[in-house]
């Protein structure tokens, strides 16, 4: 046994140096066991010897075939339609040295380089795209999976309008300004609308009317537009009101009598004067139906002239 042992020793000795963990199974075979000691320790070090070279095949397998090597990068992934996106595609532990992604969705494309799947996506739903990784020139060093790509709708992603344009109350010949502003993904495009209907050149967040007239009232709104789609704000409303008018109604118990009509719902002061230069405010009262009668008492000098003033709430 000790001589087939040796020849045996003799058969592996490549083995052995290549594999240093056969070394120690070499040394036991070597020593004299007495009895069946050394058919034992015979058949211990051909088992590591074999399983030492079958961990040493597998590594070296393992090594050119790329299985150690896997993408490792998250296996989905949201976007938002009409906005930038960016996902990169990584292996570990080696990194590998070309990409492919497919099939893509409108707008998006990779760079086989370096894994990057960048763009601005065109479309909303969700997509399964087949990533694979590989290290040329070796065919063989390649490894894959999925990835499962959402596209959502800016209005999904929290769209909305910060700013709401709110309705207002003028005088004819008064400016009036409507404002809005929405929060979203750009870029985005105002049209405002009066009655429905677009205002032509008013396409910025605000819209003004410098001289208001009675052709001006109505519901006022703005549409926002982007890629993504169309987002409408809520109803504002213009109300041109007709100046306040003041007219004498004769004299009452030695008082001036006079009527003061114009907007509902709206402050009325008024005012007296002897030389239209300094005007002195009397009373102020709120008209919430058409008119206001007072009674004034005559002024010292030869002229006391009157004058009403509306403040619109």
């Amino acid at each position: 046994m000790r001589f087939g042992s040796r020849i045996l020793s003799l058969a592996l000795a490549a083995a052995l140096e290549l594999a240093p963990g056969l070394r120690l199974a070499s040394t036991l075979a070597r020593s004299p066991v007495r009895g069946g000691g050394t058919a034992a320790t015979l058949a211990g070090w051909v088992a590591l010897a074999a399983g030492s070279l079958a961990s040493l095949y597998n590594g070296i397998a393992d090594g050119i075939g790329g299985a150690s090597t896997y993408i490792n990068s998250p296996v989905t992934a949201t976007g938002t339609n009409g906005a930038p996106f960016l996902y990169r595609i990584t292996t570990a532990p080696d990194a590998a040295t070309h990409f492919e992604a497919a099939p893509l969705p409108t707008g998006l494309s990779v760079n086989a380089a370096t894994g990057r799947i960048t763009g601005t996506p065109t479309e909303i739903g969700t997509f399964l795209i087949h990533l694979v990784a590989s290290a040329p020139p070796w065919p063989e060093r390649i490894t894959s999976t999925n990835l499962v790509l959402t596209l959502v709708a800016p209005s999904e992603a929290g769209a909305v309008f910060v700013l709401q344009p709110v309705s207002r109350r003028t005088f004819i010949g008064s400016p009036a300004t409507f404002a809005a502003k929405a929060d979203g993904l750009p870029p985005l495009h105002y049209q405002w609308l009066h009655d429905g209907a677009p205002i032509p050149g008013a396409t910025q967040p605000s819209f003004e009317i410098t001289a208001t007239t009675p052709f001006d009232r109505g519901r006022y709104t703005v549409v926002v537009s982007a890629p993504w789609g169309t987002l409408a704000s809520n109803d504002a409303w213009l109300t041109v009101e007709e100046p306040a008018r003041l007219q004498p109604s004769g004299f009452q118990a030695g008082l001036f009598r006079m009527v003061a009509s114009g907007p509902t719902n709206a402050d009325y002061t008024l005012l007296a004067s002897t030389d239209m230069a300094a005007w002195l405010p009397l009373q102020t009262n709120r008209v919430t139906e058409g008119s206001w009668v007072f009674l004034a008492p005559p002024g010292p000098g030869s002229a006391h002239l009157f004058r009403v003033v509306v403040s619109l709430p």
